[in-house]
């Protein structure tokens, strides 16, 4: 018997997925690391999904790079007096100092852009690369005027910045984890590592952070676990009423389709076709077949 299912928000497709390891029981997960330009925030303790998986039962071959040569770090280290590279061993290990306190699982590999050079520029110059991942448009990278691209002046096309990002998958195919299936990249929020703020937030929303949160998020723990301790038998009466009233839902449900002459795939596919019509600017067809549900009792309400 393999792990049990998991779900996870596909960046891709935009929506939650049924995860499936290209190899059973093995995970390949690769993560942006740090540019150790500066000491390391809270937003860089990218653990809870490693640990899950291994608790799972899933083999996770896991990397997670360094980029210990960038712009960033050349900038800082012209500011400082510092060489870039002395700059950024210091930071790299004020991090990994940081991540041990945090009792963070470390990463099977943890490979250094410095030490692999050549191979980005064989990477670079060998193959097409497609960004698929990031949701975002062309036409939203624009150059200058608080678009994501800013100008600088030794890139031949302001898109040529794009070039040294892949450098990550030099990293990953240097140690050979090519049945990667999650790639993530580390952001300046708690939303990996916030599972206490799921209760006021959406878990892929940015999160400030502050003292006051983590007291609040800390309170709100506390008051769940109290209360589940003293209202036992309330706990497990609740659990069982919602049973019943879901019990009562689905046959409410089960009559309306019958009442209207439908089965619920019927009205699935209907929905599907109404999505189809409506992404392809064809209202008049999608507001039809809406109708034609209408009338036999079935009201689609759009989020």
């Amino acid at each position: 018997m393999g792990p049990p299912e998991l779900q996870i928000f596909s960046s891709i497709n935009k929506k939650k997925e049924v995860f499936k390891p290209m190899i059973d029981g093995e995970v390949g997960m690769y993560v942006c690391g740090v540019t150790p330009y500066d000491f390391s925030h809270i937003g860089h303790a990218f653990d809870v999904l490693h640990r899950y998986l291994i608790h799972l039962g899933y083999r996770v071959k896991y990397s997670r790079n360094f980029t210990d040569i960038d712009d960033k770090i050349i900038k800082r280290a012209n500011e400082s007096g510092d060489e870039a590279l002395d700059l950024s061993a210091r930071f790299n290990q004020a991090f990994l100092e940081d991540m041990a306190e945090l009792q963070c699982a470390p990463p099977t590999h943890e490979p250094q852009v410095s030490d692999r050079i050549d191979q980005i520029k064989d990477m670079i110059t060998k193959k097409m690369f497609t960004s698929h991942l990031s949701g975002r448009k062309l036409d939203d990278n624009r150059a200058g005027g608080g678009g994501w691209v800013s100008i600088d002046l030794r890139n031949r096309n302001p898109a040529d910045f794009t070039l040294w990002k892949v450098r990550c998958l030099t990293d990953n195919n240097f140690f050979t984890i090519r049945d990667v299936r999650i790639a993530g990249a580390l952001v300046t929020t708690l939303w990996r590592h916030g599972d206490s703020f799921l209760m006021c937030t959406h878990y892929r929303t940015d999160v400030n952070y502050s003292d006051r949160q983590v007291d609040n998020a800390s309170d709100r723990v506390y008051y769940i676990y109290q209360g589940k301790k003293q209202q036992q038998a309330l706990i497990h009466t609740l659990i069982a009423l919602e049973k019943e009233v879901k019990d009562v839902l689905q046959q409410l449900r089960a009559k309306a389709l019958k009442r209207a002459g439908l089965t619920e795939e019927q009205v699935q596919h209907q929905i599907e076709e109404i999505t189809l019509a409506r992404k392809n600017k064809k209202y008049e067809k999608s507001d039809n077949i809406r109708v034609e549900l209408y009338a036999k009792g079935v009201a689609l309400i759009y989020g």
